[in-house]
């Protein structure tokens, strides 16, 4: 599942969302949205408010996240994991496509293209 906090970590709050998915990676925007990824594929957008949106893409489990980091986090990003399927958003998590199969399970990613590994 996923939790907020308002204090810095001193309490959390649980969000309604399916405990049975264990998420491996976070990025917040500063506006205090998020993107999550984990098992079976999930994508959770997280608002501010602590709404969540949970989306599938694929079935493998995801364990790295990347968004390019803009003032309206309205950018390019990469996920992947189990499996080595790399997917591509071009809004920061709201929709995704499959890109590139990296061939092994992928445990980091950061930007894709030119100027970068």
């Amino acid at each position: 599942g996923l939790s907020k906090s308002l204090d810095g970590g001193a309490t959390w709050v649980a969000l309604d969302v399916d405990p049975s998915i264990v998420f491996e990676d976070v990025r917040f925007d500063r506006r205090g949205d998020a993107v999550a990824v984990g098992t079976g594929g999930a994508v959770a957008r997280i608002d501010a408010e602590g709404r969540v949106l949970v989306q599938r893409i694929g079935t493998a489990d995801l364990t790295t996240l990347h968004v390019a980091p803009t003032d309206d986090y309205s950018g390019i990003g990469y996920t992947a994991g189990v499996g080595g399927q790399i997917w591509i958003t071009y809004d920061s998590g709201w929709t995704w496509e499959a890109g590139p199969t990296a061939g092994g399970t992928v445990l980091a990613v950061d930007e894709i293209g030119e100027g970068h590994r």
